[in-house]
């Protein structure tokens, strides 16, 4: 591969809108019908429940990746579906990456919703010590976001392997055909367009669920939403770039209505899910946080927020007895608010937290307790003496490093369109959420990405060194050390008291085991081990 860069084809040529002709023509000998019988035949369906979580990942994509038919599946997405909590990004980087570049892609994309819920620096480290790609000796260029442009350099430089990690907005979303997005999604194109390469490429869409519906008769449908614009900027390059390539996936814990088949795509790319069965929800209990308690308001009339604010006032409650009770242990709220015509609204439900907290927590002034984040900015709040909140403005990534830090007293984020994906803070285990959300798609089903991503983030593992893997550090607790953190590692909710949120949580409980659950099951596991 690198010798054909270096010697044969210039970057510019290989950057250059493809030619046309040749497009269409791959096009047409696409039959994504066919692709789709292809792919159907070769599915993994061997699960047991003795598989760990990461193999319900892994051995299905071990077992298309290595059929010979793959290389005939073009034109459709392959979903792999991983529970919130079930190492999405720990087995992408680790497993599923190298597991390409050592089977022969070249170029492996990762595209991921926005930099600031991307852990960069968890995702190199886990690249560079997967042991397939230590034993095999690939040592793959990374360029992260605006570094994607020098790969012009790393190609003339001889490199044989890459992998890029770019924003969603930067790969796609670009209308200037000199951006780094079109001219890299102009090279992939090239590099395939050239039969002497032989050039393969990847592309993994984390957050699939997220801007992939695929044409905007299907919006409402497919995600319970209206919109008068909308555009399929990211489905649409995704759908070109498919008909080049097989090894195209999507990586979501909540599979859209056409990423399941129940709604027909409007386009030329298919979805599959790849990985149907969950694993036995007591092999989670492993890997996240249990279902600990629900508590509800029915708030009927918008202007009378009397029965939500006394909810929150009970909820926080029974949080700071929570924190009396462990006060060498953490755990922080996620608060949902409404949008600026809503019941509860950003500020409303601020001035609300600081009203209680000041009645009964008065030990806390003058302490960073609050924070929010959304498209105007990140911000910390202090509680003053007179209960008055005091902003100041900071990285919302310092945000998540204070609620992760268990001597830090920042505990309280709130976030009105932010939350739903990517916030990676293990002591989250209390949410609020004032959104009524009545959506529904096809079907008239109820579209519970939204629900059940917010609560995903309060699923991470609240211990220190446990690695995301609860089996040896919970051996290794005393009774004492065991008890406690089965309050630390369960999380609470308070939500409208609505179908929508009971079919929701309904929907949690099969994918986590409660508390007691837990306890029960690793309480045996425990005098089993003694």
């Amino acid at each position: 591969m690198s010798s054909l860069f270096k010697h044969k084809y210039t970057f510019a040529e290989m950057t250059a809108k493809p030619d046309e002709q040749k497009v269409v023509k791959k096009y047409r000998m696409v039959n994504v019908d066919e692709s789709k019988r292809k792919l159907d035949n070769i599915l993994f369906d061997e699960f047991t429940k003795e598989m760990t979580t990461s193999e319900y990942i892994t051995k299905p994509f071990y077992h298309i990746i290595d059929d010979s038919e793959f290389k005939n599946t073009c034109g459709v997405e392959k979903i792999i579906s991983v529970q919130t909590g079930g190492g999405k990004t720990y087995t992408t980087a680790t497993k599923l990456i190298p597991y390409l570049l050592y089977r022969g892609v070249n170029i492996v994309l990762f595209v991921v919703p926005e930099i600031t819920l991307f852990d960069e620096t968890l995702f190199l480290k886990k690249l560079r010590t997967s042991p397939y790609l230590i034993k095999n000796d690939i040592n793959p260029v990374v360029l992260m976001h605006n570094d994607v442009k020098d790969l012009e350099y790393h190609i003339e430089q001889g490199h044989e392997h890459f992998v890029l990690c770019m924003t969603r907005q930067m790969f796609a979303n670009s209308k200037n055909e000199n951006a780094i997005g079109a001219k890299l999604i102009n090279l992939l194109i090239n590099l395939k367009l050239n039969s002497e390469l032989n050039v393969e490429y990847a592309i993994f869409s984390d957050e699939a669920h997220l801007a992939q519906t695929s044409h905007l008769a299907n919006y409402k449908a497919n995600t319970g939403n209206s919109t008068p614009v909308y555009k399929a900027r990211l489905y649409t390059k995704l759908e070109l770039l498919s008909y080049f390539s097989p090894y195209m996936f999507g990586l979501t814990a909540t599979s859209s209505f056409e990423q399941i088949g129940k709604l027909e795509v409007v386009g030329n790319m298919d979805f599959r899910v790849i990985n149907k069965e969950r694993p036995n929800r007591y092999k989670m209990a492993y890997k996240s946080a249990w279902f600990g308690s629900h508590m509800t308001f029915s708030t009927k009339e918008k202007k009378d927020t009397t029965e939500m604010e006394n909810r929150t006032y009970s909820f926080l409650r029974l949080y700071f007895k929570n924190v009396r009770k462990f006060p060498n242990h953490k755990q922080s709220m996620l608060i949902k608010a409404e949008q600026t015509n809503g019941w509860m609204t950003l500020v409303k439900s601020l001035k609300l937290f600081a009203k209680i907290i000041h009645e009964i927590a008065p030990e806390l002034e003058n302490k960073e307790l609050f924070a929010q984040i959304n498209d105007n900015g990140s911000y910390v709040y202090k509680l003053d003496s007179r209960g008055n909140l005091v902003a100041k403005k900071v990285e919302s990534e310092k945000i998540f490093s204070k609620l992760n830090d268990i001597q830090d007293s920042l505990r309280f984020l709130f976030v009105v369109e932010k939350g739903g994906v990517g916030i990676s803070v293990n002591t989250l285990k209390w949410l609020i959420s004032y959104r009524r959300t009545y959506k529904k798609g096809a079907d008239s089903d109820f579209v519970l990405h939204g629900p059940l991503q917010l609560v995903g983030r309060l699923v991470r593992v609240n211990a220190e060194d446990s690695n995301y893997d609860l089996d040896k550090y919970i051996d290794s607790l005393s009774e004492e050390e065991f008890e406690i953190f089965c309050e630390m590692n369960s999380y609470h909710l308070l939500t409208f008291d609505n179908e929508f949120w009971r079919e929701a949580v309904s929907e949690l409980h099969q994918l986590t085991v409660t508390r007691e659950e837990a306890k029960m099951y690793f309480k045996f596991k425990r005098g089993c081990n003694s």
